[in-house]
């Protein structure tokens, strides 16, 4: 999703470029819209300097206002996708240009600021079955587990029935099984980063006990 902060223009004085405008507009993307990078990131756009003796533009970047500790030159593109930023940190931006002699920089051009999104990941979810068949009626225990942020989980014993919950852990499930079959045991847990589903086929097999034999 693509997020427009603010369009600003700074009038900026050089010795040699002479007046120069540079307006800065920050469009800010999460980390999954740069290359599938898992890095965070933000695009930075500029107006173009029609001033005579252009030579490029310099990024400027850092985590405090007005100081920027890193800088990359970009050449004379007015755009730039900007990666590798710390997910969750506050950057600070601002522009300057330079002429063809790379002798002369200009000021700073208005600064601009971004929060980087913090990427949520999708949550796993696994489950084991303590054994998979027996005499009826049949009690059977799922242990579950799951990594990542969830809000609620579910659970479908592929007979009709189900236990549901809303909450940050799975608890174990027993379940009696009364009827001979196969079922398909699932686990749903859903987080902030989305909702997975895990199904195993558990087959139940149940029987009656032997008879004894009559002598």
């Amino acid at each position: 999703m693509l997020t427009r902060f603010m369009h600003q223009y700074l009038f900026l004085q050089t010795p040699l470029l002479g007046p120069l405008w540079i307006g800065l507009a920050l469009l800010a993307f999460g980390g999954d819209a740069l290359a599938n990078s898992s890095a965070g990131g933000v695009t930075l756009a500029w107006d173009a300097s029609t001033a005579a003796g252009l030579g490029g533009y310099k990024v400027h970047y850092g985590t405090s206002s007005g100081n920027y500790a890193a800088n990359v030159d970009v050449g004379a593109q007015t755009t730039y996708p900007l990666s590798g930023l710390q997910e969750g940190a506050t950057y600070y931006f601002a522009v300057t240009a330079y002429d063809f002699a790379r002798t002369t920089e200009s000021g700073y051009s208005n600064e601009v600021s971004a929060t980087i999104p913090t990427t949520v990941k999708k949550p796993t979810a696994d489950f084991t079955a303590s054994q998979t068949s027996g005499y009826t009626p049949l009690t059977m225990n799922f242990t579950p587990t799951v990594t990542g942020s969830i809000t609620s989980w579910q659970w479908d014993f592929g007979d009709g029935t189900t236990s549901d919950g809303a909450a940050s852990a799975v608890p174990a499930a027993m379940k009696s099984y009364a009827s001979e079959g196969t079922y398909s045991a699932s686990l749903t847990v859903t987080g902030p980063g989305g909702s997975v589903t895990k199904t195993k086929p558990v087959t139940v097999i149940i029987f009656a006990p032997p008879r004894k034999r009559l002598r």
